[in-house]
C-alpha cells in the first residue's frame, strides 16, 4: 500500500513542479526525502513480518 501512496505523492509532486508551484530549491529537498522514507517503509516492514 506504501509503494501506491509514495508513486502518487512523486506524481503529483512532478506536476506540481511541471506547472511551477514547485521551485528548485524546493524540489531538490522534497524528492530526497521522499526517497528516504520509501526505503525507512520498507525496512520496517521487513521487521514486523
Amino acid at each position: 500500500m506504501f509503494i501506491g501512496i509514495f508513486i502518487l505523492a512523486l506524481g503529483v509532486l512532478f506536476l506540481l513542479k511541471s506547472v511551477s508551484l514547485i521551485y528548485g530549491e524546493t524540489w531538490n529537498l522534497i524528492w530526497p526525502l521522499l526517497i528516504i522514507a520509501f526505503g525507512a517503509s520498507l525496512i520496517f516492514k521487513r521487521r514486523h513480518d
